[in-house]
């Protein structure tokens, strides 16, 4: 029948709307879904590149850190090589006191033995 006909071209013209609509709908949310993801690949990137630059700081320092430990090491063997050179100074400079004062001691007979003689003879 000529309604029923009608009635079923207006439910396909309605049909076809809500489809163009649903359609539409999707293309909408593939698109922002393309913009969000565009956005997290590039807050991903920049995230690497902030990580990127922290790993490289951190390199840096522990390098420097190795490198002072390693000039810290360096100096505490100079200090301890000067130490001993100076312990080992200390322990001349004793023996060179001990035979001088062992040769002021000969000395000092030598000059008693001469002043005894000295008086012998007078004698």
């Amino acid at each position: 029948s000529p309604e029923r006909l009608a009635a079923l071209q207006q439910e396909v013209m309605r049909l076809e709307k809500e489809v163009a609509r649903v359609e539409e709908e999707a293309r909408q949310q593939r698109q922002a879904s393309n913009v969000a993801g565009d956005a997290l690949r590039e807050a991903g990137s920049m995230a690497g590149a902030r990580l990127e630059a922290s790993e490289r700081e951190a390199l840096r320092s522990a390098k420097e850190a190795a490198e002072r430990a390693g000039e810290v090491e360096r100096l505490s063997r100079k200090t301890a090589s000067l130490e001993e050179e100076l312990r080992k100074g200390d322990i001349r400079a004793e023996e060179q006191s001990k035979r001088l004062r062992e040769q002021e001691l000969r000395i000092d007979m030598e000059r008693h033995k001469s002043l005894l003689k000295a008086q012998h003879a007078v004698q």
